[in-house]
């Protein structure tokens, strides 16, 4: 819409602006503007001459500049191995959330306590915080499983609300890289710290920076596996908080039901389970309504009669004859362990070792977890995949890098039209991949990684970039159907068309300048697409006014320079 609206007025507001204000003259000029319009012009002149000469210099060592121009690119493109990957560039939310988990089937007190430590740890030690909240120990019923996640007695999350970004000096992973070694030090607790967006957690998935996906039926060899794979990767650089999706069985008791004696009792071992359930875990009876109000009514046993295992021996379940019966009757009561979940993706059971990554690019840490895996022995059966965040990256990458070389097909064809020819074209279409070396040559040397928001910067230069070189090439063959030869078209609408290319080069760079410097919020965001985007536009302009013109000179066969 942006770029419809800038044509649309392009072609019909500014030719009508300029037969009213523009004029050649300095008549109304105060001196302080003839000052300046004076010395901007010596400038422009100035900066003409230069050029002009280099041009000059260009079409006379033409195998030195196309060579000079190879080199760059090939250089560039080697920069492509220090570059990192990653799906989305972390965001300061000015929060962090702290997962801590207590040995399985640790009673909600115990969790409860660690809780309050770690609580107390945060706001003796983070005074960037503005609000600290902490909960533990199994959901409720209204719905708040799906927003913090599956908890258990065993289990909790701190969440911290930090100031402003402006109002501190340190960022969410900083933080939590000062409580790391204080919170390693609780007896029995695993601390793990998270500081990305949870709405982006929604939109990208949750799975962690980094997840390996185990896939095989045999539960137990599918813990020994992941335990393996926890091991070796533990040893990369940049891998931290290493957590396993299945988790060791959990303490229960179990109500083991004889069906036969219940059947002649006239109870199903549904029935059972819902009256067991009722008197230990309570339901809601009813509804108690007043002045407007409803309140839930749950039933239950009391607190006493809930304490012992012996209290649930002796518990007495109501058949449809209306006698009651005990439960020891028809039932066995025996402690032992349970699964917590055996999860399923693609009609296959799986098991994720999932992992944090700090310090370096996901991409590179991928890399190398795949070469650790594999020197691991398969167990028979059993396969392996990388998830989490990585794994949406490389499909968001490959479905990019269709889109790139979309865009260029679609760019070439829309110039050739234009020209009607395909030669011209070529000459144009070569700033393209200088453009895209160019954002790979800026973000290696500024240490950005590649991410979807640098993409969609390097997308754009593809439209970006041709605008010069159809500016350029388009007056140079105006000059050669009005007579000038080749040499002279070339030297003559160069030099003419310098101040369009730097005017337009220099308008989008400075656009923007303020996505560069920008440190508030969202800068981490929107400044790797700037950097990407100037870094771009910058090589393919250099490649614009030098190469292009010598290219050109090639192809129309000039043989001999005049002496200058």
């Amino acid at each position: 819409m942006a770029l419809a609206a800038s044509l649309l007025t392009s072609l019909m507001l500014v030719p009508m602006l300029c037969s009213k204000f523009l004029r050649s003259e300095e008549k109304g000029r105060s001196p302080r503007q003839s000052l300046f319009f004076r010395s901007g012009e010596k400038v422009l002149t100035w900066i003409e001459d230069r050029y002009s000469a280099l041009l000059a210099w260009s079409l006379r060592h033409r195998k030195t500049v196309l060579a000079s121009s190879a080199l760059i690119f090939a250089w560039c493109l080697s920069l492509s191995l220090f570059v990192g990957r990653e799906f989305f560039p972390q965001e300061d939310q000015n929060q962090m959330v702290a997962e801590f988990e207590l040995p399985v089937g640790t009673r909600y007190e115990r969790t409860g306590r660690v809780g309050r430590q770690i609580h107390e740890i945060v706001s003796r030690h983070v005074p960037e915080s503005r609000d600290i909240y902490v909960r533990w120990g199994v959901v409720d019923e209204a719905g708040a499983q799906q927003i913090i996640g599956d908890m258990e007695t065993y289990r909790g999350m701190l969440f911290v609300k930090l100031v402003n970004k402006e109002d501190r000096g340190v960022s969410p992973k900083q933080i939590a890289e000062r409580l790391r070694p204080i919170t390693e030090k609780l007896p029995g607790a695993v601390v793990r710290y998270d500081v990305r967006d949870p709405f982006q957690e929604m939109i990208f998935g949750s799975g962690g920076d980094l997840a390996v996906e185990l896939y095989g039926h045999d539960v137990a060899k599918a813990s020994e596996y992941a335990a393996r794979v926890q091991k070796v990767i533990a040893r990369i650089q940049g891998i931290e908080d290493i957590t396993i999706s299945r988790k060791e069985e959990k303490p229960e008791i179990k109500v083991l039901v004889d069906r036969e004696k219940a059947a002649k009792l006239g109870l199903d071992v549904r029935t059972i389970g819902k009256a067991v359930e009722t008197l230990f875990a309570g339901t809601t009876a009813t509804r108690y309504r007043e002045g407007g109000d409803e309140y839930d009514v749950e039933v239950r046993l009391r607190p006493e009669d809930r304490e012992r295992i012996q209290g649930l021996r002796d518990v007495y379940v109501s058949t449809p004859a209306g006698d009651q019966v005990c439960l020891a009757n028809f039932a066995q009561i025996q402690e032992g362990l349970g699964p917590n979940r055996i999860e399923r993706k693609d009609q296959a059971r799986y098991i994720t070792v999932s992992a944090q990554v700090r310090g370096r690019d996901i991409g590179s840490v991928a890399r190398d977890v795949e070469a650790a895996i594999r020197k691991i022995p398969t167990p028979p059966g059993f396969s392996y995949k990388i998830g989490g965040a990585e794994e949406q990256r490389r499909e968001a990458f490959r479905l990019l890098i269709w889109a790139v070389g979309l865009g260029m097909v679609l760019v070439y064809m829309v110039m050739a039209s234009q020209f009607e020819s395909y030669r011209d074209p070529f000459i144009i279409f070569l700033s393209v991949p200088f453009g895209i070396v160019g954002v790979i040559m800026v973000l290696a040397l500024t240490g950005l990684a590649m991410s979807i928001v640098t993409f969609i910067g390097l997308i754009l230069l593809i439209g970006l970039v041709v605008n010069n070189g159809i500016v350029l090439i388009s007056y140079i063959g105006i000059l050669r159907q009005r007579g000038c030869d080749a040499y002279t078209a070339i030297m003559e609408g160069g030099r003419s068309q310098l101040r369009p290319i730097l005017s337009t080069t220099l308008t989008t760079l400075l656009g923007l300048a303020p996505l560069v410097i920008s440190r508030g919020a969202g800068s981490e965001v929107w400044g790797p697409f700037a950097i990407a985007s100037i870094g771009g536009m910058t090589l393919s302009t250099l490649i614009t006014l030098v190469m292009m013109p010598t290219l050109y000179s090639i192809f129309e066969g000039v043989k001999v320079m005049p002496a200058r």
